[in-house]
């Protein structure tokens, strides 16, 4: 007995320094992903999806850490040592690579930015390891006697495609949106539209089109008072929020009642303008985000994590079968990184 109780002393340590390291990851995580996005830690909500990912598996990654080192030869200091310090490390590059501007090409991969491709693969490898992680000490509590390290690698990828999954299901499954008008003319929206491609020639593409449309339509009907159009530009380009602009001026709108935009490069970047101008600044009351359907859900959640309460309206852009699956697949991958990183 007194040689149990002091190799368990032992261990406690060890149990406080990795139990304070994951404290310490979690607290991280979380101040990265309002720090990023210019909010305040106070503003951190344990109910957003997002938030709450991160603390259901710290939360079970420090059960299973307390778990193994109670019970006898489960693991050793060394390994839990080891595998936290390389979680940590994978954390800390994907939170520096957001601060520190490497020589990276100027290349697209993916349709993104090559930094921002870079940036979601290093959060995701540290995502991929704490599953590893939370499997490995899960498979030694329970004595698996082979492969352990194998079997935690393939089942947390099993875990990262079910993640994908229900993701994309939420995605496909929630695109359904109506626009409520209250009947009041004294209370009156303002149209967001968020940016998409320019064409050649510095023409609005189709969904761009479709998206200014569906806000023109709500001008006309007296449901929208100002449209705030938003989008920077690509090089050798005008912005986006400028083609929208001259777009709409081929239609009777008074130009008073169009605001420009064109700074953000971003979903996000565009639902922060919308908290940091049209609400805080110019106290807009009413706001509705125009975009296209499969982009609505990621811009609603996008909508909660700012805690902007907000209407999202579809454009009347229609895809075929494999293109919106193709759109629908991006977001959800899109809507992962968000909800677990904010980026």
């Amino acid at each position: 007995m007194f040689y149990k109780n002091q190799m368990l002393a032992n261990k406690v340590p060890i149990l406080v320094l990795d139990v304070s390291v994951c404290i310490f990851d979690l607290l991280l995580l979380y101040y990265f992903k309002y720090s990023i996005h210019s909010l305040h830690f106070e503003n951190l909500n344990l109910e957003y999806t997002g938030n709450s990912f991160n603390l259901i598996f710290y939360s079970l990654l420090i059960i299973l850490i307390i778990a193994n080192i109670l019970k006898k030869k489960a693991v050793t200091p060394n390994f839990l040592i080891l595998f936290t310090a390389v979680m940590t490390l994978f954390l800390l590059s994907a939170v520096l690579s957001t601060e520190i501007k490497l020589p990276l090409p100027d290349t697209y991969l993916f349709v993104h930015p090559f930094r921002k491709v870079l940036i979601g693969a290093l959060f995701s490898a540290y995502q991929y390891f704490q599953f590893v992680f939370i499997f490995t000490l899960l498979f030694k509590l329970f004595e698996v006697k082979r492969y352990i390290l194998v079997k935690a690698f393939f089942i947390s990828m099993i875990l990262i495609i079910a993640i994908v999954c229900f993701t994309f299901l939420y995605v496909t499954l929630k695109r359904t949106y109506r626009f409520h008008f209250n009947g009041n003319k004294n209370i009156q929206y303002t149209a967001v539209v968020l940016g998409a491609a320019v064409w050649s020639h510095n023409t609005p593409s189709p969904n761009l089109r479709l998206r200014i449309d569906k806000a023109y339509e709500l001008y006309k009907k007296g449901y929208v008072e100002k449209i705030q159009l938003t989008g920077s530009n690509a090089p050798g380009e005008l912005s986006e929020a400028e083609v929208a602009y001259r777009y709409l001026k081929t239609k009777d709108v008074n130009l008073s009642d169009i605001w420009i935009e064109n700074k953000t490069t971003s979903t996000d970047e565009q639902i922060q303008f919308i908290k940091n101008n049209l609400l805080d600044k110019y106290r807009a009351t009413r706001i509705v985000i125009i975009s296209d359907k499969y982009h609505l859900v990621r811009v609603k959640e996008i909508c909660k994590f700012y805690n902007i309460k907000a209407t999202v309206l579809p454009s009347d852009l229609n895809l075929n079968f494999l293109h919106r699956i193709s759109y629908e697949f991006r977001e959800s991958i899109g809507l992962i990184l968000f909800w677990f990183f904010a980026i």
